[in-house]
């Protein structure tokens, strides 16, 4: 018997291999599937209080190969996995299966590298700065020398160090769950997009605003491309003001809109201050991009199971999704060392009736879960025929 409350995936970020399967403490708690006392200090009170219930549930769960079956099917014979003989090097297998998919996801080492090519260009502009106005720094007068390529180069370029410190700071806590999310190629695309898309606002707007002697520079748009696809996937996700208290908290999608309104009427009123051009077009060209790839990357084709890595290669579900989320009956969650075929909940978190296999030992559970953790009594099944 498990003991209620294991942990088996908290949440996306958690710990699916968490789960004890050593049986180490024999004990049951109570559950939203039964009532259940610590065994075995008032066992004797449970038999006498409930002795029709415990002899059935008894023959139920160990009565033996007859009966076992049966009570698998009836519940849960859509999420059978056939117990194994196990395999101790599960985890490299798990590597060695998935990691033409999962590589592209572990994006930490890109995101520093990413980090410190805003700093050396920062600490460029220290040491030359004319060489680099004529390089990374957008304005129409390097346009009509024809050095197109400062569309590109503005955006990685910041001359004051609260500039490249404040980004490169939002940079670190947005960049790392979108990379988990749509991987290294989707994210630089959305990045260097937002980019671009913002320096080319930029320039029209000075144009068309007849301030053409102004100029731009900074990683803005880029990462208003990376958090309004954020704040899209996660509307509930929480903001708050850098410096400011936690309590001092808004929904993500608040967060856009506000963000959007502020610049807009920054554009209106002419404030030289940020290049609020440049932050709608970036964050036009995020709400574009998530669109676009989540419906071709995080959508499963024509209603057919398909696979998915979840929390930057910690784990692959195969099933249904629908926009980066679980959009199924049930599904199955493979992990290093775990496999899970059950229902979820749409983060991929194990949730109601399932069944868990240790890919280190084959053996099998059947039982019901609540939010990453096992809830109440289930059956254990082994490969040479023993339940539990």
């Amino acid at each position: 018997v498990f003991s209620s409350g294991q942990p088996v995936l908290e949440n996306v970020s958690g710990h699916f291999d968490n789960l004890d399967m050593n049986f180490s403490s024999l004990f049951l708690r109570r559950s939203s599937h039964g009532t259940f006392t610590t065994f075995p200090r008032r066992v004797k009170a449970l038999i006498a209080k409930h002795r029709t219930k415990f002899v059935v549930g008894s023959t139920l769960l160990f009565a033996g190969n007859a009966i076992v079956p049966n009570f698998i099917s009836s519940e849960f014979a859509p999420y059978a996995l056939e117990p194994t003989a196990g395999n101790p090097d599960a985890r490299s297998a798990y590597e060695q299966k998935y990691n033409h998919i999962i590589k592209w996801h572990r994006g930490q080492y890109f995101l520093y590298s990413i980090i410190a090519v805003n700093g050396a260009v920062y600490g460029l502009w220290k040491l030359a700065p004319q060489l680099m106005s004529k390089h990374f720094l957008c304005n129409l007068e390097n346009i009509t020398q024809k050095r197109f390529h400062v569309l590109f180069t503005s955006s990685w370029s910041h001359m004051d160090f609260w500039h490249v410190g404040l980004n490169m700071y939002v940079l670190y806590n947005f960049g790392q769950p979108m990379i988990e999310l749509l991987g290294i190629p989707a994210f630089t695309a959305v990045y260097i997009g937002g980019g671009l898309c913002g320096s080319v606002a930029s320039i029209a707007w000075h144009v068309l605003s007849k301030m053409p002697h102004y100029s731009s520079l900074g990683a803005s748009a880029s990462l208003l491309a990376i958090i309004v696809a954020f704040a899209l996937h996660e509307p509930e996700s929480r903001f708050k003001v850098i410096f400011s208290p936690d309590s001092f908290s808004f929904s993500a999608m608040h967060g856009i809109i506000g963000l959007a309104s502020l610049d807009a009427l920054g554009l209106l009123l002419r404030w030289r201050f940020f290049d609020h051009a440049a932050h709608l077009c970036g964050s036009a060209f995020g709400l574009l991009s998530w669109t676009f790839m989540r419906e071709i990357y995080g959508t499963s084709k024509d209603d057919e199971p398909g696979l998915l890595c979840v929390a930057g290669g910690r784990y692959m579900f195969e099933g249904r999704y629908k926009n980066y989320k679980y959009n199924d009956e049930y599904g199955t969650m493979y992990s290093p060392t775990k496999t899970y075929r059950g229902e979820l909940n749409q983060r991929f978190n194990v949730n109601g009736r399932g069944c868990l296999r240790n890919e280190n030992n084959g053996s099998v559970f059947y039982g019901y879960f609540s939010n990453g953790r096992i809830d109440g009594v289930g059956l254990l099944h082994w490969n040479d025929g023993r339940v539990f």
